[in-house]
């Protein structure tokens, strides 16, 4: 691999990274609440969540909202 394409992996993989650990955060600042209404709570989850694939066999595949400002 050339120097440019490894410097461009790291910086992808470290965007990657940042992003992950964005998410972990937020998610745990969610898990944490005690939600009782259900409107609030369905609203929360609209935003974390992108949208959920569920295939044949059983398989579920969830798309994380990822960009930090979509939080902010």
């Amino acid at each position: 691999m050339k120097k440019v394409e490894l410097q461009s992996a790291l910086s992808t993989r470290k965007d990657t990274t940042e992003e992950l650990q964005y998410l972990r955060k937020k998610w745990n600042a969610f898990s944490n609440l005690d939600i009782d209404d259900e409107q609030v709570l369905k609203q929360v989850l609209e935003q974390l969540i992108n949208k959920i694939e569920v295939y044949k066999e059983g398989k579920i595949k969830i798309h994380y909202n990822l960009s930090p400002s979509f939080f902010s």
